[in-house]
């Protein structure tokens, strides 16, 4: 049992890597934020997202749904609420702990701006959605962007029972297998002064924001109860996906 962080204690985990060898190699130098809120009842919020699932999915095809990001426990990708994302927005969604979230995120957002980014805050918008893993499922590797506009993602863990969520260095792309390896025996594979990979135990409560290029996926949920976390995007601008335009909100 691995115990709970103070109320809103953060930490930052900065990824470095190593000095180029060349003049053209490409240089990350970013962090991946943790902040624990205990103010957020999260029984109360899982309980209302089983709640949507049959509602989100019902106005989905989900044939047609891309199927991709996640995993089931025979390794194929399917579609769920996750692969919904861009057809709702949760934070659209009435209910007071989803509203105190929100307040929390926006809070965060603008800390990160300030010891991350070192950059005013400024005002974004917000489009979440919702993971719901069950036994055996996982979110595979992926990023969500990795062109000119990208900017913070970020997730919030409701209810996990002993996974974890692996975040990337891109500079690592090519390396990424071998690393897993390394890892699942134990070896500690970040070199003083630089961050190659960030595996974080998924605690009820924790908010995790990140740029959004940053690789990540998670381990399989081996537990009979369902592994759900809330996912988002923060942008400055009004995105569209294949001309449709996504239902962000401001933040």
């Amino acid at each position: 049992m691995i115990d709970k962080p103070q109320n809103n204690s953060i930490r930052y985990i900065p990824f470095k890597n190593r000095e180029p060898l060349t003049p053209v190699a490409p240089q990350w130098n970013f962090y991946v934020g943790e902040k624990y809120l205990g103010d957020i009842d999260t029984v109360k919020l899982g309980d209302f997202l089983l709640s949507k699932e049959d509602e989100v999915l019902s106005e989905n095809d989900t044939d047609s749904l891309m199927k991709g990001y996640v995993s089931d426990k025979d390794g194929n990708l399917t579609a769920g609420t996750t692969n919904a994302l861009g057809s709702y927005n949760l934070f659209n969604w009435d209910n007071s702990e989803i509203k105190k979230l929100k307040d929390s995120i926006s809070e965060f957002h603008k800390q990160y701006c300030v010891d991350c980014l070192n950059i005013p805050p400024f005002n974004v918008n917000i489009l979440g959605w919702m993971n719901i893993m069950r036994k055996g499922s996982n979110l595979t590797k992926h990023t969500h962007g990795f062109d000119s506009a990208s900017y913070i993602s970020g997730n919030f863990v409701v209810t996990c029972d002993n996974t974890n969520t692996i975040y990337l260095n891109p500079y690592e792309h090519d390396h990424v297998d071998n690393l897993m390896v390394s890892i699942n025996a134990g070896e500690n594979v970040n070199d003083e002064g630089s961050q190659r990979v960030y595996v974080t135990d998924n605690l009820d409560g924790v908010l995790a924001l990140f740029p959004s290029y940053t690789p990540h996926w998670t381990t399989k949920n081996e537990s009979n109860n369902e592994r759900i976390t809330l996912a988002f995007d923060l942008t400055p601008f009004n995105r569209s996906f294949h001309e449709n335009p996504l239902p962000y909100i401001p933040l």
